[in-house]
């Protein structure tokens, strides 16, 4: 029971104690009985608010007290109901059978103990028990909607953790797999300098060795020496270019996702100036990075042209040992709420884009509007 209405509950009680002393009629001499029957009323009140296994049997003892009360001494007694309607309608779900007949019996020993009160009173007290019961149980109602949107509220916090920690296990996880890529790919060609070019190097040098001795005495054999080593030359040149040749990543997807390339493209097909500043010491970005800064950017400059209706965008690229920033300004109108607050599709599409990366995504409104994506840089991080 929440603080405010276990007060109140109790303010009844009180109320109706020192109400009857006042305005009934009783008698000094009466005064210690009167007292220790009002503080044992309050006493069973105060455990029927906390004893839940006895609950029952405490309700029908304060009722019972309450209604002899009302009997013995008349007055403001019937206020006593009011409490126990608080503890009834406090105690459980309103909703159930067994509360509501509890309530109908409140109800009906509330009548009892007004049968030989005025019309008036009889008639104003039913009306506010009845309005009394349906504000309880409006309260009732939405203390318990409270508590389950509450526990939602906890439930799903609790599942947002989950979901960031599985992404982040997820994060280190594609960073465990590209390095080990790197890692197999390197044997991998470690192997076949190995295994074809050590080889052949250590055969074309004991030609060669052979070659320079039979110089002299067979100068033909050695000359026929010095022809094969040329081939075999040849034939380890050409697998050392089909090595590179593999090392070298697929043009067409590079070229399909270059920043450059659509920075170039955006300025021609809508018609305003890009530009692009770089600072830093540039180095090679994994696939996945320039991905995500190749899509990041589009979107940026989309927003700005679709909802900023921009004139000139900058873009300043900033190569730093551990990350690399992209920040993509507008001079377009700026929104009218708070961009942290209000995130449409476009900005929660590229703020997940960075997350998974490990990254960051910062908006600041302005002016100028910008959108900075922070990346980290794999092989430094490693």
């Amino acid at each position: 029971m929440s603080y405010p209405l276990t007060w109140l509950r109790y303010s009844f009680i009180a109320t109706a104690a020192l109400g009857t002393l006042f305005i009934g009629q009783i008698r000094p001499d009466t005064y210690a009985v009167f007292t220790f029957w009002a503080l044992l009323l309050l006493w069973i009140a105060q455990l029927a608010g906390k004893w839940k296994q006895g609950f029952h049997l405490l309700l029908l003892l304060e009722l019972a007290v309450s209604v002899w009360l009302n009997e013995r001494y008349g007055g403001l007694y019937f206020l006593t109901f009011f409490a126990t309607l608080i503890l009834l309608v406090q105690a459980g779900r309103p909703s159930t059978w067994p509360r509501l007949l509890a309530v109908g019996l409140c109800w009906t020993a509330l009548a009892i103990s007004l049968e030989e009160r005025s019309i008036t009173l009889i008639a104003g007290t039913h009306i506010l028990f009845g309005a009394f019961a349906i504000l309880l149980h409006g309260l009732a109602s939405t203390s318990g909607k409270k508590q389950e949107v509450e526990q939602l509220y906890d439930e799903l916090r609790r599942k947002h953790y989950e979901l960031e920690e599985a992404r982040s296990r997820l994060v280190d996880y594609a960073r465990k797999v590209q390095l080990f890529s790197q890692m197999e790919e390197r044997n991998r060609i470690s192997h076949d300098l190995h295994d074809d070019l050590g080889h052949s190097i250590t055969r074309l040098k004991m030609m060669m060795e052979a070659a320079i001795r039979l110089s002299g005495p067979q100068p033909d054999k050695s000359a026929e020496l010095m022809n094969q080593v040329r081939d075999q030359l040849g034939e380890s040149m050409e697998a050392l270019r089909r090595t590179v040749r593999k090392l070298q990543p697929n043009e067409q997807i590079r070229s399909q996702y270059s920043l450059h390339k659509f920075l170039d493209e955006a300025s021609a097909y809508f018609g305003l100036p890009v530009r692009l500043e770089t600072s830093g010491i540039p180095y090679s970005l994994y696939p996945s990075v320039e991905f995500a800064l190749y899509r990041n950017t589009q979107e940026a400059i989309t927003n700005a042209i679709r909802h900023g209706d921009a004139r000139s965008i900058d873009i300043r690229m900033h190569y730093e040992p551990q990350q690399i920033m992209l920040s993509v300004s507008n001079d377009g109108k700026l929104p009218e709420e708070n961009p942290q607050k209000q995130r449409g599709l476009g900005i929660s599409g590229m703020e997940e884009r960075v997350k998974l990366l490990g990254g960051e995504l910062l908006v600041e409104s302005g002016p100028p509007f910008t959108v900075t994506t922070i990346l980290p840089h794999p092989i430094a991080n490693s």
